[in-house]
């Protein structure tokens, strides 16, 4: 008889433990599939490039050019989607040298269309990955060498330059009176290529090194 109860007692306790796990599983899981998501709309643009360059039958105007984007993990196919609040951060941009030289750094630029901050301004910002005129390191942190050869195609991240982007650009646009989910529009292009040279290309316009004037830029060629 006591045999029996001590079955019994622990047959109850092994129940009542898998109702636990299963109850809280479902608790977690609809934590995350109640965060908000929303339409997202993403235009990538070109706006320095020919049809051939897109095509890949060309190699000149602009030597770099965005070929594609993915969202956690995934291939972006239309220019609307489904994402959080956090949206922008799990965003990387697939980018190709259609030059025939090597080059050292892309930027990106983001503006968020539809994001304006209680001073009236929109919210824009320069992403990307190895070297740019554009860039801030925080201090201690080493960016890792960085070279794209004629043809190679890189993702860039929100954090291709610094870690914990997404968390420091959050406090900033707080504390423009603007939250997470003022962002659902984001227009994205490319703002500079860097060459290994030195050279640059920034808005439709190729620069040199200055050597008159050490620091600036002259056209070429």
């Amino acid at each position: 008889m006591l045999r029996k109860s001590l079955f019994s007692i622990l047959g109850i306790l092994i129940v009542a433990s898998l109702c636990i796990a299963a109850a809280r599983m479902n608790h977690t899981e609809g934590h995350v599939s109640n965060r908000p998501q929303m339409i997202k709309s993403l235009r990538l643009a070109n706006p320095f490039a020919t049809e051939d360059q897109l095509r890949g039958s060309a190699t000149t105007v602009q030597p770099v050019v965005i070929t594609g984007a993915t969202f956690k993990g995934q291939s972006v196919l239309t220019d609307q989607f489904m994402g959080d609040d956090s949206w922008f951060n799990d965003l990387k941009v697939r980018v190709k040298n259609v030059s025939n030289r090597t080059v050292a750094g892309v930027t990106l630029k983001y503006e968020f269309d539809d994001a304006v901050s209680s001073e009236g301004t929109t919210q824009a910002l320069n992403i990307g990955i190895g070297e740019s005129r554009f860039r801030v390191s925080p201090k201690g942190f080493v960016l890792p060498g960085f070279s794209l050869e004629a043809g190679e195609e890189v993702l860039i991240s929100f954090d291709g330059w610094r870690p914990n982007h997404y968390e420091e650009y959050a406090k900033h646009f707080t504390h423009a009176g603007l939250s997470a989910a003022n962002f659902s529009r984001l227009s994205i292009y490319i703002r500079e290529v860097q060459f290994k040279n030195g050279d640059i290309w920034v808005n439709g316009q190729s620069l040199t090194p200055d050597p008159d004037h050490p620091g600036k830029y002259k056209r070429w060629p």
